[in-house]
């Protein structure tokens, strides 16, 4: 179905705060238009953003220095600005260009920015569950929905695999430690190592359906990873 078309003056009013120097999402947000159609709307209308703009050596080697880093155009862009377009020839220009699917390191956050976002996060959490009367267990389980796919049939085959992993798998891909030389384990120490996997395991892939079970597997996989188990028990 093809799109409504833009009205004439809503068209002008573009053109016009173009040429005025108006940023494009400024411009999409105060007409209520996607960027897209601000931009085709400029190309139809001969308007080039950042015209004759030639990068300095310095900018285009910071531009090839940060998607070599990993970094993403957009922040590229308000890092060095470059304007986004030249960004992305540059990138093409020395064959910069990522793998479809690979995701861009966009976001440098320090230490303490991470800790006020989880702060965040769980005091939205509180707000929501006060808000609809529901408990927090229940509100982490419905988050989780909508990652593992169960209202979405495309999402939910692409972690079906992870979804039925075994103890022995969980532990030997999340279970990346070993013994200091000198140090042994105690059974508690394996049974705390078991407890906090299978709270891993709850909260990213879903309560296994077999819990103590599971939990077993867990502690058996764990001290077996660590060589503290013989055929006969713990080895303290």
């Amino acid at each position: 179905m093809m799109g409504k078309r833009t009205p004439d003056d809503v068209r002008a009013e573009v053109v016009r705060r173009t040429r005025a120097g108006e940023k494009q999402k400024h411009i999409a947000r105060a007409l209520r238009l996607c960027k897209g159609t601000i931009a085709k709307i400029e190309r139809q209308n001969n308007l080039q953003r950042h015209p004759g703009f030639v990068p300095t050596r310095q900018q285009e080697q910071q531009v090839i220095k940060l998607f070599r880093a990993g970094f993403g155009a957009p922040y590229i862009t308000t890092m060095t600005h470059v304007p986004g377009h030249i960004v992305y020839e540059i990138r093409d220009r020395h064959g910069l260009r990522r793998a479809a699917g690979t995701a861009y390191a966009r976001y440098n956050f320090a230490t303490g920015q991470l800790r006020a976002i989880r702060r965040a996060i769980r005091t939205a959490e509180r707000r929501i569950a006060h808000e609809f009367g529901v408990t927090h267990s229940w509100l982490r389980a419905f988050r989780r929905t909508m990652w593992t796919g169960e209202h979405n049939p495309r999402r939910k085959k692409l972690t079906a695999t992870q979804e039925t992993m075994t103890a022995e798998q969980f532990v030997s891909k999340l279970f990346n430690f070993a013994l200091r030389p000198g140090v042994t384990l105690s059974n508690d120490d394996v049974k705390k190592a078991g407890t906090i996997l299978l709270q891993l395991r709850t909260e990213f892939y879903g309560k296994p359906q077999n819990e103590s079970e599971y939990y077993r597997g867990l502690c058996d996989a764990v001290a077996a990873h660590l060589g503290c188990a013989t055929e006969n028990g713990w080895v303290h």
